[in-house]
């Protein structure tokens, strides 16, 4: 199942955050299905916890929210 996950899963820099935003954060196993988001990581460690991962995510939306809302006021 691993396998099958990081092969449909997209950077999560790419991932098209539409808004309003509702986040969702599954586990490795049984997790969500709908938008699997890959976040590189350096050194021998192979999956992150899931709140920092969702942490990492919001950000990402966060900045992707400024973004937009910048753009839309200029």
């Amino acid at each position: 199942r691993q396998v099958i996950l990081e092969l449909k899963s997209v950077p999560y820099t790419d991932l098209d955050y539409k808004f309003p935003l509702c986040p969702i954060a599954g586990n490795e196993v049984s997790g969500i299905d709908d938008a699997v988001i890959d976040i590189p990581m350096l050194g021998q460690k192979k999956s992150l916890n899931v709140s920092i991962a969702h942490g990492i995510a919001l950000f990402e939306a966060f900045k992707n929210f400024r973004a937009k809302r910048e753009t839309k006021y200029v």
